[in-house]
């Protein structure tokens, strides 16, 4: 077993240091050789190693935590956040209930860490109140959470499991509408996108992230 490294285009790289964390890659004559259907082994078996899925860690001796699921990890600028280290520093906060964080997309770092925080009934904490009191707490500099939204619920499956996805794409539509707001100068969250040049230029807003999307202009 590896604690192996993870890219920000989802490649494994050579193996983490002692308390680094990584994805946890698994060999050896017990591991599957592979689906039945070859296209089905990518995600899941690379260089051999079968990739678990989880966030590790191993001590100086060698033995391993498991600390997530790799879906969860931050990864700026190819370094690997653990989320938890977020949101346990934000919920030692007596204001708050719930901390989420996830990766918000960006153009330079790949992703930056950002964090949704419901706050317990009648407290009151602004976000950046909420940002200055997490920073000391989170021992890892380029773990500081670039922004803190403060939100009435933070999203939860039917097993009581927050439901990340939904934030990962809501913190996906504040960087569109930012950057479109800003590429084609209006002064509101809503863009209408009627000719081709416009399309043009929120294409070019958008150039060099690593998300995907899609430009629609009304006919």
């Amino acid at each position: 077993m590896v604690v192996r490294k993870l890219g920000a285009d989802g490649a494994l790289g050579g193996p983490c240091a002692p308390h680094e964390i990584g994805v946890l890659t698994i060999s050896g004559p017990h591991v599957t050789p592979g689906y039945r259907d070859p296209s089905h082994n990518a995600s899941s078996l690379r260089d051999g190693y079968l990739d678990s899925g989880d966030l590790a860690y191993t001590d100086e001796e060698g033995r391993i935590f498991i600390a997530g699921r790799s879906k969860d990890l931050i990864i700026r600028s190819g370094h690997n956040i653990d989320p938890v280290l977020i949101e346990s520093a934000l919920e030692a906060h007596p204001a708050v209930a719930m901390a989420a964080a996830v990766g918000q997309p960006d153009r330079y770092a790949g992703e930056l860490p950002v964090c949704y925080v419901a706050l317990r009934p009648g407290a009151q904490a602004t976000a950046e109140e909420l940002k200055a009191f997490a920073e000391p707490l989170i021992a890892e500099r380029p773990a500081w959470p670039k922004q803190v939204f403060v939100i009435d619920a933070i999203p939860m499956t039917s097993v009581g499991k927050i439901f990340k996805p939904q934030l990962r794409n809501d913190a996906v539509q504040r960087v569109v509408m930012e950057e479109i707001v800003k590429g084609i100068g209006v002064d509101d969250l809503r863009v209408d996108a009627e000719h081709s040049a416009k399309r043009s230029a929120a294409e070019a807003a958008l150039e060099g992230y690593l998300f995907d999307y899609k430009v629609v202009t009304a006919g």
